[in-house]
This record gives C-alpha cells, sequence and structure tokens, in this order.
C-alpha cells in the first residue's frame, strides 16, 4: 500500500523533496530522474516567463516537473496532475502544493486498464506490455479520456506513449501556450508535432535521445 513506502528527503529547486526509500534501485532512478528535470530536462530560453498559472501534468509521477514549473513561473496559481502508479501519486501530493493529484490513466481506451508496473518507476506504462524494464506486474487502473481534461496554459506529458493520442483529442490544444512532451517513438512524435503546428504553436526544439528515436519536444505559442 502507498502508505508503507519509506520515504527519504532531498534538497529540491522549493525546498525538501521526498522520494522513495527503498528498496535501492528504486531510490536511485526516482532521484537521477528527478534531477534531470530539474537541470532543465524542459528548459529553453524562450519560454515565456510569465502568463503560465494553470498546469497540466500528465504522468506526474512524484512531481519533479511540478515542482521545477512551480520554480520557473512563482505566479503558477494551480496544477492538475495524473498519474496511474498509487505508490508514486502519493509523494507527489506531499511534494507539491496546491495541486489536484489524480489517479488516473489519461488515454482513449475505456477502462479500466492493465498497468504495467517496473522497478524502473519511470517507465510504468499502460501501453508499454513488455517487460524491458525490469521485474515487473500489472494491475488494473481506472482511466480519463483527453476529452475531459480540463484547461491549461502549460500541457506537459510524460506518460509512457500516451502522448499522441492526448495531443489529437485535448480539446484545449488551441489554448495552450506551452506544450512539453517526452516522445517514445517516431509515431507518437509525428502525431504530437502535427496536431501542435495545427493549432499554431511553434517548435523550440526537439532533442532527441542520442541513438534513439525517443526525445523531448518543446512547443510554445508566440
Amino acid at each position: 500500500m502507498t502508505d508503507r513506502v519509506e520515504a527519504q528527503t532531498i534538497a529540491g529547486p522549493r525546498g525538501s523533496f521526498q522520494i522513495p526509500l527503498k528498496p535501492e534501485y528504486v531510490r536511485k532512478k526516482c532521484e537521477l530522474l528527478t534531477h534531470q528535470v530539474w537541470a532543465g530536462e524542459y528548459e529553453h530560453p524562450s519560454l515565456p516567463k510569465e502568463g503560465i498559472e494553470y498546469v497540466l501534468d500528465i504522468g506526474c509521477c512524484l512531481g519533479a516537473f511540478a515542482v521545477w514549473a512551480l520554480s520557473k513561473w512563482p505566479r503558477l496559481i494551480h496544477i492538475q496532475g495524473y498519474d496511474p502508479h498509487e505508490e508514486a501519486l502519493a509523494f507527489f501530493k506531499q511534494n507539491v502544493a496546491f495541486s489536484n493529484a489524480h489517479c488516473l490513466a489519461v488515454t482513449t481506451a475505456p477502462g479500466p486498464v492493465e498497468f504495467h508496473m517496473y522497478s524502473d518507476w519511470g517507465m510504468c506504462s499502460t501501453h508499454y506490455g513488455s517487460n524491458n524494464h525490469g521485474a515487473g506486474y500489472e494491475r488494473l487502473v481506472d482511466t480519463i479520456h483527453p476529452k475531459d481534461l480540463p484547461c491549461a496554459d502549460l500541457l506537459k506529458i510524460d506518460a509512457e506513449g500516451v502522448e499522441g493520442e492526448v495531443c489529437n483529442n485535448y480539446p484545449y490544444l488551441d489554448k495552450v501556450k506551452v506544450l512539453l512532451v517526452e516522445y517514445h517513438d517516431l509515431t507518437q512524435k509525428e502525431q504530437v508535432r502535427a496536431a501542435a503546428a495545427g493549432v499554431g504553436l511553434s517548435l523550440l526544439e526537439d532533442r532527441v535521445e542520442a541513438g534513439s528515436c525517443q526525445g523531448i519536444y518543446i512547443w510554445n505559442r508566440k
């Protein structure tokens, strides 16, 4: 159960930040992924300095991105976080102030769906069914369709394979000022590109991982 996951405190950009203490391989991976976000995984000099008040964080995990966003946009009013990983979401609730956290998988598939759990919390997914990321198991999780998500100034998606269907079905994409996406294959990348360009967003950067078809997409509205 969630309340049995012991925590370790690390220093974050807004003070203390909780990550799982054990098992050790989970602690190390969570700390690594958290510091990657804080080191500027989604940063770009052309991102707006003002006007970001509502954030939609899909695949919110422990809250590293939300904390980064709060430090970058001090006038940020509210964050809606979605993640079907119950244990990770408990940490998000501790780490992120004035937010709503929802234990739901964002997908067009009707729920409940199989959620694949791995030792690497960052790779847990409703879409990646192969056991390529460490010993894993499945649990059934409830879902929310992208069309039912709220309007936001900033949409961030890091949810291991749903980026295309979210962008294609999110009804407020034309209102989004900043779109930040971790894509996981070329099909997802093209779907995101077409959807973003179709609503007038401008590509700031495409950071492709070396030797991979995965990367970070950074878009904004001029």
